[in-house]
């Protein structure tokens, strides 16, 4: 694998990028539009039922529909999947906003990857690398932050400050608001 970007890269990229928008799209909807209120099973019926009608459309028209070709194996295979990443994962996803909101349940479920990896430790015997300790801390600071801005004022000015270039006071702002504690950091102004 080469260091550049290649074509493939930047849609990858873009596919990421439009994947999350669209998911933050869905999860604010979801809170926004009372279809919070509406019964869990329902939602998660039409969310599947209008996925499947865009992917066979994808797949009869690129020609990768490969429905006759699948083993029993990878039909069994195939509906689990369905069944938790659809069903129960996106049932649970809205019984979450609907009991949290959509800006807590959009910040807790950014704790997936953390879950896969150690599903893929326990399951799978993967091994745990330094780059993955690095970016769970990484993904754990950033829910930390996540969650104290929307517990504050939501804004980062009180995190900031007025004097963003005053560097150990900007490191002592920001580890008082990522480890608030009842401990006066130097009477920070």
């Amino acid at each position: 694998m080469s260091a550049g970007f290649s074509g493939g890269t930047f849609l990858g990229l873009f596919l990421a990028v439009a994947s999350g928008v669209t998911y933050a799209f869905y999860i604010i909807y979801m809170d926004k539009s009372g279809l919070k209120n509406q019964p869990v099973f329902k939602i998660s019926f039409y969310v599947a039922l209008m996925s499947s009608i865009a992917m066979g459309i994808f797949g009869l028209g690129t020609g990768e529909l490969t429905l006759t070709t699948l083993t029993p194996q990878a039909w069994f295979i195939s509906t689990v999947f369905a069944l938790l990443c659809t069903v129960v994962a996106l049932s649970l996803l809205q019984i979450g906003i609907k009991h949290v909101g959509a800006s807590t349940a959009a910040i807790l479920t950014t704790f997936e990857p953390i879950t896969s990896i150690i599903c893929g430790v326990l399951l799978l015997g993967e091994t745990v690398t330094t780059i993955k300790i690095v970016a769970c801390a990484l993904i754990m600071t950033g829910v930390r932050v996540g969650i104290s801005w929307l517990r504050s004022d939501r804004t980062f000015g009180g995190f900031l400050g007025s004097r963003l270039f005053n560097l150990p006071q900007f490191l002592l702002r920001l580890l008082h608001f990522l480890y608030p504690s009842n401990h006066d950091l130097h009477s920070l102004p």
